[in-house]
Formats: structure tokens, C-alpha cells, sequence
């Protein structure tokens, strides 16, 4: 029977992080950083406060500019808006390798070209699985809340078993949804578990900000939040591939993916 081990994912993602930190924490240190860079630009600061307000893009764009500068400023943000999604997908996908990486402990060293994802083909089908994962279970939060959170965990390896095995979308999803057979309720104690802990070391820094501590708080969010985020990813993804290994031969799975699906058994198990 397969089991969920939280101690040894806990323990996987410290020693993980340990020993890749800044290919593991720069990015998102970086871009957290930017981020909040970007909110102190785009609010009023005064001796004690950050008061942060919105710009609404119609009300920045003067009414005698002709239309096609609107157009073209319209084309740079949805330039902007593609190459940050590349952008991120590269860096889970960059992640997910180091992961891999550091479970099947590997002798060779890892460089930042493990983030050099473009000319496989990898991004634009991590969009897609990205894509069609987030309708299917959208639809479920929208037709009744349940279903939705049942298939957000049959599709919880999806990606990374995308990453890892180069396989089709709808073969990643079959396998899938056969790892996390059986260990469907383990999982979600496990997020109840990681969402109470996150919520506890982020509870000092919505104090910080109700009273006004900007200064304090600014900081600390950039740094913080970036590291509980990968830690808890480190921890998944070690779950994810030892749930595979359970299983004996992931490469076996994949093979059995081609063929017809026996009927759903009732439950959730």
C-alpha cells in the first residue's frame, strides 16, 4: 500500500534548498523583489506609510492619443504579459528538474542551464496541461465545490510527470491520477498541514503591514515568502517521486497509460 511520507519530504526539501540555493532561491528572491519594487514605484510614500493605489490603464492614457500608439502600448503589455508566463513556466520547469535531480541523487552538478527549457517543446506543452488542468477543474469548483477539489489531487503529479517523462498531456493526467490512487485523503491532510504552517510564519509579516510596519514587513515578504513557497514545492515534488517509486515502475505506468481505463471505482481513495 502506498504512504505519504511527510517526515522524509520535509527533510528532502531542507536538504534540498541546502544544497542549491541560489538555483532554487534566487529566481524567485529576484522577482519577488521586483515585484515589490514595482508596488513602491506605483504608490505614495510618506514618513510611516506605503499608501499603495491602483492605476487603471484607461485613466493613465491621455484622450487625444491616436489609436494606433493604443494599440501598439496594448501589444507591449501583452508582450510583457507572454514573457512572463514563459518566463515562469521555464522556472517550474527548471525546478522541478533540481528536484528530480537532487532525489536520484546524482553525482553530476547542476548550472543554471537547467532553467534552458526553450527549443524542446517542453514550455508550450506544460502551458497546455497548465491550461486544460485548470478548466477541468474549474468546472468542478463551479458545478460543486467537492469535485473540484477531488480532481485538483488526481491531477496534482500531472506536471510533473510531464517534466520528468516527456509524455503526452492526456497520458500525464492517466498517470496521474493512478499514483495518487489510494492516497487521495493523504495528500489533502498534507495540504491542510502545509496551509496551516504557511499561514503561521505569514501571520508576523499581515501584522507588520495592518500596523502600518512597511519597512519591516516589505522585506520580509520578499525574502520569506519565496523560501516557504519552494520549500513546500521541494516537498511535493519529493512526495510525487516517491509515491512513483512505490509504484515500482513509473516507466510501466506509462506504458499501461495506452490502454483502456477500467471502469472508475466508487469513492474517494
Amino acid at each position: 500500500m502506498k504512504q505519504v511520507d511527510i517526515s522524509g519530504a520535509f527533510s528532502f526539501a531542507f536538504q534540498t534548498l541546502k544544497k542549491y540555493p541560489m538555483l532554487l532561491l534566487g529566481p524567485p528572491i529576484f522577482f519577488n523583489f521586483l515585484s515589490n519594487l514595482m508596488n513602491l514605484f506605483t504608490g505614495k510614500l510618506t514618513p510611516n506609510k506605503i499608501e499603495a493605489y491602483k492605476i487603471k490603464f484607461l485613466e493613465i492614457v491621455p484622450k487625444n492619443v491616436p489609436s494606433y500608439l493604443i494599440v501598439i502600448l496594448i501589444f507591449l503589455l501583452l508582450l510583457i504579459i507572454t514573457v512572463a508566463i514563459i518566463l515562469g513556466i521555464t522556472l517550474e520547469i527548471g525546478r522541478i528538474r533540481i528536484a528530480i535531480h537532487a532525489f536520484n541523487k546524482s553525482e553530476q552538478d547542476l548550472s543554471w542551464n537547467v532553467y534552458n527549457n526553450f527549443g524542446t517543446g517542453i514550455i508550450g506543452r506544460y502551458f497546455l496541461t497548465s491550461l486544460v488542468l485548470g478548466l477541468i477543474i474549474l468546472a468542478g469548483f463551479v458545478c460543486l465545490i467537492i469535485p473540484g477539489i477531488i480532481l485538483s489531487y488526481v491531477f496534482l503529479f500531472a506536471l510533473f510527470v510531464l517534466v520528468e517523462k516527456k509524455v503526452s498531456i492526456t497520458d500525464s493526467i492517466k498517470i496521474s491520477n493512478k499514483l495518487t490512487n489510494g492516497i487521495k485523503w493523504s495528500l489533502f491532510g498534507y495540504g491542510l498541514l502545509v496551509g496551516f504552517i504557511s499561514l503561521c510564519i505569514m501571520i508576523p509579516i499581515v501584522i507588520l503591514d495592518y500596523f502600518k510596519l512597511i519597512y519591516i514587513s516589505l522585506p520580509l515578504n520578499t525574502i520569506v515568502t519565496p523560501i516557504v513557497s519552494m520549500y513546500f514545492a521541494m516537498a511535493m515534488l519529493y512526495i510525487y517521486k516517491d509515491v512513483s517509486d512505490q509504484e515500482e515502475n513509473l516507466d510501466r505506468l506509462i506504458a499501461e497509460s495506452d490502454e483502456p481505463s477500467p471502469p472508475p471505482t466508487r469513492g474517494w481513495v
